[in-house]
């Protein structure tokens, strides 16, 4: 009789012994939920998305109060996900701001933070992007920063001269946005003919001659 008496005890304090265990929560009599302070990533990030709700089209200074409370922490922000997500939401609001916390975001350490940026700013241009983009082209360590920042400098506005780089550059992928961004920018359209829009870009008049393909790629390719 004691020997059962004390495996029901040790049973009682085998399910009562740790009140937090997330196992025995439902087992547990005496159970109590964990209680934190701390604010994972995944929370701050939804409540960061939700200020977008605020947005409102108008640069106002109470939407600027908004976009000012939502930039601040960013200089001691230490994750990415946090940084990406809290640009796409300031990308909400149209204040001048705005435009200039997505050009700092240019310059972020980390290169899908930067290809974020590029990303905003293509869906909204903002003045003075233009020279920021064709650095970022031209110099980003991350091939997928440059073909983001590529495809972002004819919506902003590139001269024709930013443009011609993208056309020179030895890369096909680069090649094809420059192309594209010709295309869009002047109206014309050459198929697939680089050299057509590299000289259009200097201002020359395009050579009469067979066209040569993007990477040696046929005319019905889906991107002409």
């Amino acid at each position: 009789m004691r020997r059962s008496t004390s495996v029901i005890l040790a049973a009682a304090f085998a399910l009562a012994g740790c009140q937090s265990g997330p196992r025995m929560g439902g087992l547990n009599p005496f159970y109590r939920a964990e209680r934190t302070t701390f604010v994972v990533p995944s929370k701050r990030i939804d409540a960061i998305r939700q200020t977008a709700e605020k947005a409102n089209g108008q640069d106002t200074p109470e939407q600027q109060a908004l976009v000012q409370e939502l930039i601040k922490p960013l200089e001691g922000e230490t994750d990415p996900l946090v940084r990406q997500a809290t640009l796409e939401t300031v990308a909400a609001f149209n204040t001048t701001l705005t435009g200039k916390a997505l050009l700092a975001g240019l310059s972020d350490p980390n290169p899908y933070v930067r290809e974020a940026s590029c990303r905003l700013l293509s869906q909204r241009p903002t003045a003075g992007a233009t020279e920021a983009l064709a650095v970022r082209a031209k110099t980003d360590d991350s091939f997928d920063v440059r073909v983001a920042a590529a495809r972002a400098l004819e919506p902003n506005g590139a001269t024709s001269e930013q443009l011609l780089a993208l056309l020179q550059d030895p890369n096909p992928a680069m090649q094809l946005v420059g192309v594209e961004a010709m295309r869009n920018s002047t109206g014309k359209d050459f198929g697939g003919d680089v050299a057509a829009y590299v000289a259009l870009a200097r201002g020359e008049e395009p050579p009469q001659r067979e066209k040569t393909a993007v990477a040696s790629l046929p005319d019905w390719v889906p991107f002409f």
